[in-house]
């Protein structure tokens, strides 16, 4: 089982080799990943350890296979992420880089998600596992929004993971002119914390203002 793990630094990583089952990647500020898979793979990735990726207690943060292309890209402002990487015979590369960067404005050409800082969705949803990195609101993701965009407009399908309530909701604005935003909230605890939205469009954020709920978490995949 361990010889199927690896673990990086992500202020340090630059990797190119056959592929591991599972790849932990950690640090303590916010960074990305840059990832290119020759061949057939499919791929699980959670804000876990690696230990974690197989349990139904732990939420997924982003799923992809080959059938959507040969590259990812994500931008994570968790402590750790992990990968369960499937693969074929064929499969013969992956190369992963980090940096440690963090926008956001994402494209809508990529499938990805956003979350708030610290982000786990493991267990006890009301505990957030943070260091102190996170008290930096510049950095955090506290107060901000995360902006999707694009040229063409794309069929988008959204989920969402909540453990928020009044005093910490998320404002999904489906347009550049969008006055009457989504308000979302819930909890594991009411059976809530699941969500689910269809659009076409080329344009949308996501608002939440958390410094003051740093009990609150919120996770959105679009694909």
């Amino acid at each position: 089982f361990l010889d199927e793990v690896e673990f990086y630094e992500a202020g340090l990583m630059s990797r190119v080799a056959s592929p591991a089952k599972r790849i932990t990647i950690m640090n303590v500020s916010p960074f990305t990943i840059d990832a290119t898979f020759e061949g057939e793979f499919a791929l699980t990735v959670k804000t876990s350890n690696f230990d974690m990726l197989n349990s139904k207690d732990c939420e997924y943060v982003f799923q992809t296979d080959d059938s959507k292309g040969s590259k990812f890209f994500l931008q994570v402002n968790s402590l750790l992420i992990s990968m369960l990487v499937d693969t074929a015979p064929t499969t013969k590369l992956i190369k992963l880089t980090t940096a440690l960067e963090f926008s956001y404005e994402r494209s809508i050409e990529q499938s990805s998600y956003a979350s708030s800082p610290g982000y786990i969705g493991c267990g006890n949803q009301s505990i957030v596992f943070r260091n102190e990195n996170y008290n930096d609101y510049e950095l955090s993701g506290y107060n901000e929004t995360f902006v999707v965009s694009g040229n063409s407009i794309h069929h988008i399908s959204f989920s969402g993971d909540l453990n928020n309530d009044d005093f910490a909701p998320v404002w999904f604005y489906r347009s550049t002119v969008d006055i009457e935003p989504i308000k979302l909230k819930g909890s594991p605890l009411s059976h809530t914390n699941s969500w689910q939205y269809e659009l076409d469009t080329n344009y949308f954020s996501l608002f939440w203002d958390g410094k003051f709920w740093k009990n609150a978490t919120f996770l959105i995949r679009y694909d």
